[in-house]
């Protein structure tokens, strides 16, 4: 099994942080390594909510679906998937000073091919990488809109 964990500072509010992350409808703005959040079902939200993505793994598209198996609003997601990659992602978000702390934790493991030798250690590289990534795009995103939020209050 290959674990990943990383976390990073954006200056911008828990609540609206954790409202992005949560909305799978926003994911390929932010998320790297993937290309598909389609919705499954009428749940968009919560524990029960599904979706199909496709998650690119050493440039193979893998297809997926991810559950929601616990939610607690603006505080941490978890999710389940199925397929040939599988997975348990924990999103939590936390207020520190300047805004809000978003750390990721997923455990990945490969089902149902032959596994090559070292290969939890290159799913590790590969999908720690995008995490990074994705860390990065969202505090970009939630930053600027942010900061644009910001110029469009009167001033006082």
């Amino acid at each position: 099994m290959a674990e990943v964990t990383a976390s990073i500072v954006v200056r911008a509010p828990l609540e609206r942080t954790f409202q992005y992350i949560a909305d799978y409808s926003r994911a390929l703005e932010w998320m790297d390594g993937m290309s598909e959040f389609t919705l499954v079902g009428t749940q968009a939200r919560g524990v029960g909510a599904r979706v199909r993505a496709v998650h690119y793994v050493l440039g193979l598209a893998v297809p997926i679906e991810l559950r929601i198996v616990e939610y607690v609003e603006n505080e941490k997601l978890v999710s389940v998937s199925t397929g040939p990659v599988r997975s348990v992602s924990t999103w939590r978000v936390e207020p520190v000073e300047g805004g809000t702390r978003v750390s990721f934790r997923g455990d990945y493991r490969i089902v149902g091919i032959p596994v090559i030798p070292f290969a939890d250690s290159i799913l590790k590289s590969e999908v720690g990488g995008h995490i990074t990534r994705s860390l990065r795009n969202l505090r970009r995103r939630l930053e600027v809109e942010a900061d644009e939020r910001q110029a469009d209050e009167p001033s006082h």
